[in-house]
């Protein structure tokens, strides 16, 4: 057990690395001014220019130049060319997909289910398995560990990268798939709607519950 919790903990930090820089190059390609890449989230450990590493490695963010953000007007420059909200719809949400489409890559390339597949199984497995954490969430993470045993790191490696794919693909304001839809709902791509704020606290009060369910039935799995 104390093997299978390494690995994956080490797999999950691996996944965190290969999302968020590949949002990182994306938006790099794209012409977006970067502010900052970080890697993990809470107290920083370590910074190298733009690049920070956090304490705890559960996610990170690519916090972009916007111009509905108040550092902007604090700036020299008043261009506005590379802001992320003034890039086109198409771009803008190619930009959001970019992290959840490097993990369906990866998942495709080191797991014998293709990407795909993986993410769309995953939708339903992350829901259900947030209502259940004591039942069907001990079925799917007995599933991971079998992964793990039978076929090894990488195998392991690519479902759970696909099912992380899953997770930031769902139609939540935080997530990368809320984020890619957000251009096309907005009367003006370059400002959000009234409406968003009180959304994007909904969700992620959603993501929250969906991560800490999780949490618990990992606990629980160890601990049976």
């Amino acid at each position: 057990m104390l093997s299978f919790l390494v690995q994956l903990l080490l797999i999950w930090i691996l996944v965190v690395i290969v999302h968020v820089t590949a949002m990182a190059f994306a938006f790099q390609a794209f012409g977006v001014t970067i502010r900052e890449v970080a890697f993990g989230f809470g107290p920083v450990v370590y910074r190298h220019g733009k690049v920070l590493i956090k304490l705890v490695p559960s996610g990170g963010y690519v916090k972009l130049k916007d111009t509905n953000d108040g550092e902007f007007y604090g700036e020299v420059s008043s261009s506005v060319d590379d802001a992320f909200n003034h890039k086109s719809r198409w771009m803008q949400s190619m930009m959001s997909l970019s992290g959840p489409a490097a993990l369906v890559i990866v998942a495709s390339v080191t797991n014998a289910t293709p990407g795909l597949t993986g993410v769309v199984s995953g939708f339903s497995q992350i829901v259900c398995g947030a209502l259940e954490p004591l039942s069907t969430a001990q079925m799917y993470l007995e599933s991971a560990k079998d992964v793990l045993n039978q076929s090894g790191f990488f195998a392991l490696l690519g479902l759970l990268a696909a099912k992380v794919a899953a997770f930031n693909l769902l139609p939540l304001t935080y997530t990368n798939g809320g984020q890619a839809i957000l251009p096309w709902v907005r009367r003006d791509r370059r400002h959000p709607e009234e409406w968003e704020m009180p959304l994007a606290n909904f969700s992620i009060w959603i993501a929250i519950a969906i991560a800490l369910s999780w949490f618990v039935a990992l606990i629980y799995f160890v601990a049976h």
